[in-house]
């Protein structure tokens, strides 16, 4: 999926043009949120629907590389520092 400008991947709308029929779900997307995976973090498995967003972070990096737009990176840090984050900037 390609990037969208808040950081999340957009989905991308089918090209294949559908015959009138419902498309056939692939079972793979089944149920998603009730599989596991192992927690880059403890090492233990995590139910993806329980899982920290650290956790799910740093396991989905695995398989999607994650592109900034300078608008996600500004965005980012003026939510960070709206938030009441010290954000440690340094002038170059």
């Amino acid at each position: 999926m390609p990037p969208s400008s808040n950081g999340k991947p957009k989905r991308r709308r089918s090209t294949t043009k559908n015959s009138g029929s419902a498309p056939l779900l692939d079972q793979r997307f089944v149920n998603l949120d009730q599989r596991f995976f192992v927690s880059p973090v403890t090492g233990q498995p995590v139910r993806v629907e329980q899982a920290t967003d650290d956790e799910f972070d740093q396991f989905i990096r695995q398989y999607v590389v994650v592109r900034w737009t300078l608008e996600d990176r500004l965005q980012s840090l003026v939510e960070a520092i709206q938030d009441g984050h010290e954000v440690a900037l340094i002038e170059a």
